[in-house]
């Protein structure tokens, strides 16, 4: 696998829907994320198809997150992103063969609009985070352990949604999918792109693990 670092303000270089942004912040809850999962990524988006009434630039790339500061899932662009983001963003293409196959469905973006505004899950993703005590052999599942539940939702959770309702992966429990998880399944083109961050830094394991090996 390789990783290339650009410059996106200086080179032409296309996110399309689907993709997914990964993020390396510098805040103490991204740090605490980070530690968690012992990886340099905190928070996932996904790249999607510019809603007609959203009023941005046509050639501007936009995404959908759950945001854990504006406490609810929304639409964000990647140029707001860059001025206002700090720490490290990567950009994560899509393979060739999933591309194919969600040119052919509209369930991911319906997914998407569905979730849109819904409030942030703090509880789910700092559990999706910790699971230390999932298998605590006195119950079925421990205290850490997420039921897949999607009236609040944390930002791997929306991604993983989002790909098993477009097709793109089969059934996991994508509350309790990390972030860093989503970057290292094998759905992915090999190439990836560090958009921001001082230095060179890659993502362990990228494009490396069957999504079957997440919980489910």
């Amino acid at each position: 696998m390789t990783m290339k670092q650009i410059n996106i303000n200086e080179v032409e270089h296309k996110l399309l829907a689907g993709d997914i942004i990964a993020f390396g912040g510098d805040n103490n809850v991204s740090k605490m994320i980070k530690a968690a999962t012992n990886s340099v990524v905190s928070h996932v988006a996904i790249v999607i198809n510019s809603p007609s009434n959203l009023s941005v630039n046509e050639d501007e790339i936009v995404f959908m997150e759950a945001n854990f500061a504006k406490k609810m899932v929304c639409i964000s662009t990647l140029s707001d992103k860059l001025e206002n983001f700090s720490g490290y963003m990567w950009h994560l293409p899509l393979s060739a063969t999933l591309r194919s196959d969600l040119m052919n469905s509209t369930d991911l973006h319906a997914f998407l609009e569905a979730q849109l505004h819904k409030p942030y899950d703090t509880t789910q993703a700092l559990k999706s985070a910790v699971d230390c005590l999932d298998n605590f052999p006195f119950c079925k599942n421990g205290a850490t352990y997420n039921e897949e539940d999607f009236r609040e939702v944390f930002c791997s959770e929306l991604v993983t949604g989002a790909l098993e309702a477009g097709k793109l992966i089969g059934e996991v429990n994508a509350s309790e999918v990390t972030p860093i998880e989503i970057c290292q399944w094998e759905i992915f083109e090999p190439t990836y792109f560090q958009l921001q961050g001082e230095g060179t830094q890659s993502i362990d394991a990228y494009n490396s693990v069957p999504y079957q090996n997440s919980a489910r």
